[in-house]
């Protein structure tokens, strides 16, 4: 059973198309990013997997029940957007109301929750003196204060300092490795790269690919070469399936799917490099070429 599944997941506002025939699949137990520019439907997704808008067309399931599923909220935490909470309240008082409105807790949930997302020391302090990063925190206290087998967060990082965010990855990795899956949406390529197993990048609301982080097999390289400068012509042309970029003379760089693809096209055109160095592409660059450069949100 999959946690995640999206066939021809569609949502229009208007007459704006924001997530457009969505297929997606994210495995039991994954840490699985979602990534895109501004505007790509990322938020809207997340929204629809939890059944707080409606889809247009096509359909989602989660932990095997289709969407909605109100028999499996319980099962699913979640922070989208910025979280809200009643200000005249402290913290461990608004995880008991969000408590409250669901079933019975297990037993020590709230303090295991406030640890968890190490905001222990303020969580008898009112939420209207809490600075943004405290919020954050809070609001990941909430997302796993019923111990979920599902966790949707959509830029959970956000205000949070370089320590708070070395604390969220040991977070989602010990919750993953208790079996729960992560699907995680956020702007830090870094820490998307060390955290997560497989990213999907969409843009237009359409899926662009999906990259297995750590499968050096399923990724594009940047290829260093260097040829005779009286070659380069010829193996710009051998070599033009691919994008390549002049860096000097008889110095240029190919993005292609390894070092013995342009080799064999080299030599097929009769032209034979000095060097061929392959170097795996970051998650930045590969997002970068998936959505024509635009940034991250």
């Amino acid at each position: 059973m999959l946690a995640i599944e999206c066939r021809g997941l569609t949502k229009r506002y208007g007459g704006r198309t924001v997530v457009d025939g969505l297929d997606l699949a994210v495995e039991q137990g994954e840490l699985f990013g979602f990534l895109g520019p501004n505007g790509s439907g990322k938020t809207t997704t997340a929204r629809l997997l939890l059944g707080l808008v409606l889809a247009d067309a096509g359909e989602a399931w989660v932990l095997g029940s289709r969407v909605p599923c109100p028999s499996r909220l319980g099962q699913i935490g979640a922070m989208v957007e910025e979280p809200a909470f009643y200000p005249w309240l402290s913290g461990r008082a608004n995880l008991r109301v969000i408590g409250d409105e669901g079933g019975p807790l297990p037993a020590g949930a709230v303090d295991a929750a406030l640890e968890q997302a190490g905001i222990t020391h303020a969580a008898a302090a009112k939420v209207k003196t809490y600075s943004q990063g405290m919020r954050q925190r809070l609001g990941l206290a909430a997302a796993v204060l019923r111990r979920p087998a599902l966790l949707v967060l959509d830029e959970p990082a956000n205000g949070l300092d370089p320590a708070g965010i070395r604390e969220l990855r040991d977070l989602l990795e010990g919750l993953a490795a208790g079996g729960a899956t992560v699907f995680l949406s956020s702007h830090l390529l870094g820490e998307v790269e060390q955290i997560c197993q497989r990213v999907a990048v969409i843009d237009h609301g359409r899926l662009v690919t999906v990259v297995a982080v750590d499968d050096p097999t399923n990724a594009a390289v940047r290829v260093r070469l260097t040829v005779e400068e009286s070659d380069r012509a010829a193996a710009r042309t051998a070599l033009a399936r691919w994008a390549v970029t002049v860096e000097g003379p008889g110095e240029l760089t190919v993005v292609a799917p390894d070092g013995r693809a342009v080799n064999a096209a080299l030599a097929a055109a009769g032209v034979y490099a000095a060097a061929v160095i392959p170097e795996r592409l970051t998650l930045e660059e590969r997002y970068l070429a998936a959505t024509s450069g635009a940034g991250p949100s």
